[in-house]
Formats: C-alpha cells, structure tokens, sequence
C-alpha cells in the first residue's frame, strides 16, 4: 500500500496525513525525527518499536516523550497492515506478551534500519568493518583498488555515523572525485 498511506518518508509524506492518525515504526534518529517531524501535521503519532528503550540520539528521546501528541508503544512490531485501498489499522504484538491488538492508523511510516548486504560484500572481497559496513579510506576509496563507497553503506574508522542525506550526498562527491582522479592516474590521461 505504498502510496496509500504506507511511506518510507515522513519528510515527504506528512502533509498528507494533516489531522489524521500515523504510526512511526522504529526506534532510532530516523523515526523518532519523523514522529517528531509528523506532530507538525498529524492529531496523534504512535511510535512502535520492537525493544523497551529508543536507540537514537537521547535529545530525540526527550522530545519523543514530552510531546503530548506522541504516544510511544515499547517491545512491540507491527504483524499486519490493515485496509483494502489504503492503509485503515495495523495489528501490533506484544514481543514479551504475545499479547496482540489492533490500533486505527491513516497511516504508516517504516522508519527502521535496513542492514546491509554482509556476505555478497564479503564475497566480492570488500574489507568491512565490526557492524559489516564497507570500510572507507577519506577520500572513500575501498580496499578494493578502484571501489569507492558513500553514506549509509560507508564504514570504518574514518566514518562517522551520521546517517542523513546532506552527508551521503558530500561523501558521494568526494567519492566521485575520488573515482575520477583514480581513472586519470590508471589511463594516465
């Protein structure tokens, strides 16, 4: 039902959703931003996550659970969506309980951490670092001669973690100067 009120972009997404009631599924910056972020439209935001304590960034926290039109749902996941042409409900579970219930949603946003592609970096042979991201040299540049990797991918001790858009798009460039300066050097153009 993407489109019809599942949306991986809460940016993008939340005027839709004015006056309506959303769920936010996650538990890191990206969602509790988002759930902040979707205040500013929606009447109530659940924000669902699958373990008893948030993992983002502890100002985000505080401010997840001081606003009044959020309300936090701690080790739970989300089993279902819910509707026919657009999303209606979401049916969530208890992990602890196994209790299950079904909460009436305009919509939801999918805000969690997707885990990158450890055993085919592996087996292509890119060093990677203890959290399986692709370890990155400044210059972006992999310890593959000619590979170069940018934002949330990117790892290794010279990353900082700070995965938003402005940063993946600065790391893209240097990695695309980067690429080019080494095709000069290996053409001797």
């Amino acid at each position: 039902m993407i489109g019809r009120g599942v949306s991986y972009c809460a940016v993008c997404d939340a005027p839709f959703f004015r006056d309506r009631v959303v769920a936010v599924v996650g538990g890191g910056d990206s969602a509790l931003s988002s759930a902040l972020h979707l205040t500013s439209f929606a009447r109530k935001v659940y924000v669902i996550h699958r373990r008893n304590v948030f993992k983002a960034f502890p100002i985000y926290v505080e401010k997840v659970l001081n606003n009044p039109k959020i309300e936090p749902i701690l080790n739970t996941v989300v089993t279902e969506i819910i509707g026919s042409s657009k999303v209606e409900a979401i049916k969530i579970k208890n992990v602890n309980t196994g209790e299950e219930r079904i909460i009436n949603v305009d919509g939801i946003f999918i805000e969690i951490e997707s885990q990158p592609p450890v055993e085919l970096l592996k087996k292509i042979g890119l060093e990677l670092d203890e959290n399986g991201y692709i370890a990155v040299k400044p210059d972006m540049s992999t310890n593959l001669p000619g590979v170069f990797a940018a934002g949330d991918v990117a790892g290794g001790p010279h990353k900082v973690r700070f995965e938003q858009i402005v940063v993946a798009v600065a790391e893209g460039a240097i990695a695309a100067n980067s690429a080019y300066h080494y095709i000069l050097k290996v053409k001797k153009i």
